[in-house]
């Protein structure tokens, strides 16, 4: 959903260098949508149908939350990014029993050229460890890579982002992207697209349905970058926190909201509707006709990776690959047309898509098999 693109603004600096040398100010200017604002405004509008940012914000449900973090070779994180995002966290999110990150070990770069940005989540993410039905445990996944060691490099750089369709709960930071200016910008992007993972910022109150009008606040559509700064080994990047504005969006969320519609089995996250339930994971959705707690993760996440066209719908054409499956034990003596109809009118069109397509396979799956 977030991208960045980059704008140059001209500062005369003559009173710091002699014969009034011009120095660049550099405005990296966040979370534009790559078609318009506007389409940026209705995904936060759609993702809404998920409220995952409740299972963040709130410990009711959820008390703790594991964050896991895959980097390709030559892209780990800084520590003093770590350092700051645990702090973010834990300033912002009611998690009473702990917030863990875990570092993976590094993707090695001949695994990742032939790949792409989510396929490299989809198959790197663990999720919490020994987790259930039952367990307690939110789940958030940060990818760091490079864009430039592709096969099939982009004709711009992947900025950071965040695809809160279909899975709004990995954030992907290309280093390509500020790779003039090292690794400066780096806490400032990962703060900024762990908001938007948090549902920020809807209101129009103080922002425009994607991002805040304050300009000291994380949510500010840009990070200023002073180049006077970097060349005199001061730090370049203004620090910025949540405005007041965004804190108590934060703060209300959970009672505007109550306990949401998603949950979470590993790093799978699930809804669950009127006879169905939809899982997703990076660039994949599985419409599931059962009981939520029935769902085996493990089997969707292999069934998803032997896709005969996984490749060429996530990276070549930037889709999102889609299944189906039916529990017959559950749908037996219950009315499973209904749920195929009640999934016929889920707010997402990939859904409605799955159930209006696949109707007549889906009854059948769930019949006693003929002899």
């Amino acid at each position: 959903m977030s991208r960045f693109s980059a704008a140059i603004v001209r500062n005369a600096v003559a009173d710091h260098l002699p014969h009034a040398l011009v120095l660049l100010s550099f405005v990296l200017v966040g979370c534009r949508n790559p078609e318009t604002l506007s389409k940026g405004a209705t995904l936060h509008r759609e993702a809404q149908i998920w409220q995952p940012w409740v299972t963040y914000l709130s410990g009711e449900q959820y008390s703790r939350l594991h964050v896991e973090i895959d980097y390709v070779q030559g892209c780990k994180p800084r520590p003093q990014t770590l350092v700051e995002l645990r702090k973010f966290l834990q300033e912002n999110l009611d998690k009473p029993d702990g917030i863990v990150i875990v570092v993976d070990p590094p993707i090695t770069k001949v695994t990742a050229r032939a790949s792409h940005p989510r396929l490299l989540a989809l198959r790197s993410i663990d999720g919490p460890p020994n987790h259930s039905d039952t367990d307690p445990t939110a789940y958030l996944h940060v990818l760091f890579y490079d864009s430039t060691i592709f096969d099939e490099e982009p004709t711009t750089k992947l900025q950071p982002h965040v695809r809160l369709i279909p899975y709004p709960a990995s954030v992907y930071i290309d280093k390509d992207y500020w790779s003039f200016v090292g690794d400066k910008a780096e806490e400032g992007f990962l703060l900024h697209e762990i908001g938007h993972v948090l549902g920020l910022v809807h209101t129009l109150d103080h922002g425009d349905g994607v991002h805040c009008h304050d300009p000291s606040c994380i949510m500010y559509p840009n990070i200023r970058f002073s180049f006077w700064k970097w060349i005199t080994f001061q730090n370049p990047i203004a620090r910025r926190n949540l405005c007041e504005g965004c804190r108590t969006d934060l703060l209300r969320a959970p009672q505007k909201y109550g306990t949401g519609k998603s949950r979470w089995m590993g790093p799978v996250l699930m809804r669950v509707e009127d006879g169905y339930c939809v899982a997703s994971l990076p660039g994949t959705v599985m419409l599931w006709f059962g009981a939520p707690e029935k769902f085996d993760v493990q089997a969707h996440r292999d069934g998803v990776d032997v896709h005969s066209d996984l490749f060429d719908i996530i990276r070549h054409r930037n889709g999102v690959v889609t299944a189906w499956t039916v529990d017959p034990m559950y749908w037996d003596g219950k009315d499973l047309p209904k749920a195929v109809q009640n999934a016929q009118s889920d707010p997402w069109s990939i859904v409605r898509n799955i159930a209006s397509e696949k109707e007549d396979r889906i009854i059948e799956s769930a019949l006693p098999e003929r002899l």
